[in-house]
């Protein structure tokens, strides 16, 4: 087992050897901007989100999330607000992505040492595009699969069953 981000090196993996990361709290601790952006997002819509409903929804699909925070709304507006809420995170994480201290070295050390990384998770695929472009490895990543790509949300395993 590695305990060290650094014994990732020293590591010789068959090529069939993979690793499929999270994205929100693997590779970025992402749940205060995550907070942050719904609950800026309510207030935009006249409305409140308290730690407790986020944390209750935290790591779920948008289009499991809004009804739970804004109510039943339709379609068009369910896809309004997931995109907005997503600009308004993006935003907020832009110019300093809380990237997981020792992310970007875990990753390079394990596509050096063989092994092939994938990456699934229920965030939308703009999301994960961007923290892999900030932590400079999209380049070894051999497969995403994004929140966009499955028909079941978290805590199901689809995305990474995929991945």
């Amino acid at each position: 087992m590695v305990t060290e981000v650094s014994e990732a090196d020293s590591l010789n993996l068959d090529s069939r050897v993979g690793v499929i990361f999270d994205v929100d709290g693997v590779l970025i601790d992402s749940a205060e901007p995550h907070f942050t952006s719904w609950r800026l997002l309510a207030d935009e819509c006249g409305g409140t989100v308290t730690r407790e409903q986020f944390a209750a929804t935290f790591g779920r699909q948008n289009r499991d999330i809004v009804p739970v925070l804004f109510g039943e709304v339709s379609k068009t507006r369910l896809q309004a607000l997931s995109e907005r809420k997503e600009e308004i995170y993006r935003d907020l994480v832009r110019n300093n992505p809380p990237i997981v201290p020792g992310a970007v070295e875990l990753a390079h050390g394990l596509a050096r040492a063989g092994a092939r990384l994938a990456v699934g998770s229920s965030g939308p695929l703009a999301n994960i595009e961007f923290v892999l472009g900030a932590m400079e490895v999209t380049g070894l990543i051999s497969a995403i699969v994004s929140g966009d790509d499955v028909t079941r949300g978290k805590p199901d395993p689809q995305v990474f069953s995929i991945a």
